[in-house]
């Protein structure tokens, strides 16, 4: 099996992945919680965030 590579767009009201499987390629895209992440982009919560991450990985099994 080849290297999983991954993507990642952190936008303000979503987040987007690329997964990349050898030669298969998929895109998902997850509705961020409220309050996460400022208009501009930043991250107010980095430890929230780190745990949106981690459950994010496992519901799509990356």
């Amino acid at each position: 099996m080849g290297k999983t590579r991954l993507g990642f767009d952190i936008g303000s009201s979503s987040l987007k992945i690329a997964v990349l499987r050898g030669n298969e390629a998929r895109m998902e895209e997850i509705r961020l919680p409220e309050n996460m992440v400022d208009g501009a982009g930043a991250i107010i919560l980095p430890h929230a965030f780190a745990q949106f991450l981690k459950q994010t990985k496992k519901e799509l099994s990356l």
